[in-house]
């Protein structure tokens, strides 16, 4: 039915598509036909409702969230208002039962067929959001996400099933280039703590006629020496997760110490004065809290751009960057008036630093920043132990593509094997050294439940002994080094992703990590 709605707004036709291709006398099928004929007979979905609540209510199924009364409102609540997006959310969420999931599923049919003007009503749905989605994945990497990203990704998976060329990135592969209409990415509009509330400024998306799409921040009234402002888009998990119980959300960092960052900025020919318009991050800290640390800057006068670079150091204490943008303050006393347009904002490179415990203690995101899947993974170190089969944490994107991991003091408490993975993609993707039962390491590649050992060579290991474990990627070259043996091979199915540690029937530890780009021959 959603992929029908690309193509067709005549939702009766859509529902047609959908009962094509699943039993006409299935439940699901009848309790539609029912719907369809109460909507028709009775002109109030109120009425309605109570028909469904009374013939196919939770009190008839087994179970505490039954797919058959859900899937009757949402039946409903689109033939009732299949044109009208806000009056589709009102009686959907009013209906009750299983919101979250309805709404969410009656909100995707309806503004597919609707497009963008679903949002042009008196009620602003993406403004809050800023079209920012969290996923919570076992590609962690994928799990701090906004609406572009996710647009192009589902666009290009399409092309290529139907063999057309994917779409080129736009902007260089700029992660936020602001090319789709009305979409900020994720950035928002904040003044730091204690700061002048007498400045008037607006964020939103916008076509330049010169320069094409952008984010444009147009300010008012900024001219006080203690006037700030910050546009930032979150690169890691926000803090209120600590507050939402049932679901946990699984996620890596997006962007690294190491990397470089390089944000593209103008100010507008209109208007006058100058603005200071630097990069910005903000990075956990001890209890949990944010702390800013700030990069290179530029002062702007009408009608000036200029190109921020930054290689972002290591000294973060191995904590995670929450947050990534652009902070702007007047350079003078003279009142700034004008746009500040961020064009692009980017990072490329692989991450050069150290992961470990941070120092700053208490705190908990440093660990966060890890997809877990052990049963157990210490609050306190890395330690992971499985009690059955194989356990993994997973660190990083796949963006990610040349660099090595070293592992100083890597150490099997019990079980194999166990081991340490580069280039992850999820849970069962990955390249890996193992230590193995029988007295040797290996190289495994992942695909899936599949182990496929690549080469191998004879190692007496022990429990309880620690060893430099030095693995690399390199283009097609995968090789790893312990103590005096080395093991190389060529392989090129992964050509980029995180790291890992692994434990299989038992428990690993590993003391740090250290990840440094390597570059081809």
């Amino acid at each position: 039915m959603e992929a029908e709605a690309f193509v067709s707004k005549d939702i009766n036709h859509i529902l047609d598509v959908g009962l094509s291709v699943i039993p006409k006398d299935s439940l699901v099928a009848r309790v539609i036909g029912k719907v369809r004929e109460w909507v028709a007979e009775d002109g109030d979905w109120m009425k309605t409702r109570q028909r469904i609540e009374d013939s196919h209510g939770y009190d008839k199924f087994h179970g505490v969230c039954h797919v058959i009364p859900n899937h009757a409102i949402m039946i409903m609540a689109v033939l009732y208002a299949s044109t009208d997006f806000d009056e589709a959310m009102h009686i959907i969420n009013t209906c009750g039962w299983d919101t979250d999931c309805n709404s969410g599923n009656v909100g995707c049919l309806v503004a597919t067929m609707l497009g963008l003007s679903a949002f042009q009503g008196p009620y602003d749905w993406r403004g809050p959001l800023a079209d920012r989605a969290l996923i919570s994945s076992a590609d962690g990497g994928y799990s701090i996400n906004n609406a572009v990203r996710i647009s192009y990704d589902i666009a290009n998976i399409g092309r290529r099933l139907a063999g057309y060329k994917t779409l080129e990135p736009p902007k260089s592969g700029a992660q936020f280039h602001f090319s789709l209409s009305g979409s900020t990415q994720g950035f928002q509009l904040s003044r730091p703590a204690g700061v002048q509330q007498s400045i008037s400024a607006t964020l939103q998306q916008r076509v330049d006629s010169q320069h094409g799409p952008g984010l444009a921040i147009d300010v008012e009234n900024f001219g006080q020496e203690q006037d700030q402002l910050e546009v930032l888009t979150q690169t890691f998990t926000p803090k209120e997760v600590l507050y939402m119980k049932t679901y946990e959300l699984m996620a890596s960092p997006l962007v690294y110490p190491g990397q470089i960052v390089t944000a593209k900025i103008r100010a507008s020919s209109e208007r006058d004065g100058q603005v200071v318009v630097g990069l910005r991050l903000k990075v956990y800290s001890r209890n949990d809290e944010l702390v800013t640390i700030d990069g290179p800057s530029a002062t702007l006068k009408p009608g000036e751009e200029s190109s921020l670079i930054w290689t972002l150091p290591d000294e973060m204490d191995s904590q995670p960057i929450q947050k990534i943008g652009i902070a702007l303050s007047p350079s003078t006393a003279i009142s700034y008036r004008g746009t500040v347009w961020l064009d692009s904002l980017s990072w490329t490179g692989v991450p050069n630093m150290v992961v470990r415990k941070p120092q700053q203690e208490p705190c908990e995101f440093w660990r966060r920043a890890w997809v877990n899947g052990a049963d157990n993974f210490s609050t306190s170190s890395f330690i992971i132990a499985q009690g059955q089969g194989e356990g993994i944490i997973t660190y990083g994107t796949r963006e990610w593509d040349n660099y090595s991991v070293t592992v100083p003091n890597f150490m099997i408490k019990f079980g194999a094997p166990a081991g340490v993975a580069i280039r992850v993609q999820g849970l069962n993707r990955y390249y890996a050294v193992f230590f193995i039962e029988d007295k040797r390491i290996t190289l495994v590649k992942a695909v899936d439940a599949q182990r496929i050992e690549l080469a191998s060579e004879a190692f007496t290991w022990d429990l309880d002994q620690k060893y430099k474990v030095i693995l690399t990627a390199c283009d097609d070259l995968i090789q790893v080094r312990v103590g005096n043996v080395e093991l190389k091979v060529a392989d090129s199915q992964y050509a980029s992703g995180g790291i890992g540690l692994i434990a299989t029937d038992g428990c690993v530890s590993a003391d740090s990590f250290l990840i440094a780009p390597t570059s081809s021959a």
